[in-house]
């Protein structure tokens, strides 16, 4: 989903493509946002520039007051106005920061490396922020978690069985014939369910031949 509102640039990579973590999916327009850049950029060197004088009035006192050509007051104003200047700074950078990672989010990049469905948006079209309907969905495929559940009575065997690294597991996606194996437990639930005595397992499976896929059903 995007986090701002703007029109779709460009659609990256097409429907069902193979992603690696960070690559880019979607470009959206983000001209508006290089300006503000652009503009807090400027900003940032007119305030630089001014340190810069502000340093040299400064000098200049000091070196009057020793000479007794001017009063203290001149040279605790320009330290002050430095002083400000130098906050204005601070202010200007942190502004320019903000600009820059609001910037980051007009390149929607892929979470994980997977294989990325259908776009729900072309380019062209306008998104906002937080949209219900996401733009793309990004599925990973290789690892692969399958989830089940066990009765509580078999917790203490499998924890054993995790424990010694023996917890292996097999599945035969729903229609199929074949068993696929090769999966080991990686996570039990911190809880059994206490309406249905099960405890939720998660498996993993290295599945380098994507013969498991994402929301199918096993045995």
């Amino acid at each position: 989903r995007s986090r701002v509102e703007a029109q779709v640039e460009k659609i990256l990579v097409p429907d069902g493509a193979t992603v690696r973590e960070g690559e880019g999916l979607v470009q959206l327009d983000s001209r508006q946002i290089q300006a503000q850049i652009r503009q807090a950029e400027a900003t940032l060197e007119k305030d630089k520039a001014t340190l810069t004088q502000n340093n040299r009035d400064i000098a200049r006192f000091s070196d009057l007051v020793k000479k007794q050509a001017t009063t203290q007051v001149n040279l605790d104003n320009a330290r002050t106005a430095a002083a400000v200047t130098t906050a204005q700074l601070a202010a200007d950078q942190a502004a320019l920061d903000n600009l820059k990672v609001q910037l980051s989010y007009y390149t929607l990049r892929a979470p994980v490396a997977g294989r990325v469905g259908v776009f729900a948006y072309k380019a062209g079209s306008i998104v906002r922020a937080l949209e219900a309907t996401a733009l793309a969905t990004v599925n990973q495929i290789a690892p692969i978690y399958v989830t089940f559940a066990v009765p509580q009575r078999h917790l203490g065997d499998l924890r054993a069985a995790t424990a010694a690294g023996e917890a292996s597991v097999s599945v035969r996606p729903q229609g199929e014939t074949a068993w696929i194996d090769g999966g080991s437990v990686a996570v039990l639930d911190n809880m059994i369910d206490s309406t249905t005595g099960s405890l939720v397992v998660r498996a993993v499976f290295a599945n380098a031949d994507a013969g498991l896929w994402p929301g199918q059903l096993c045995d």
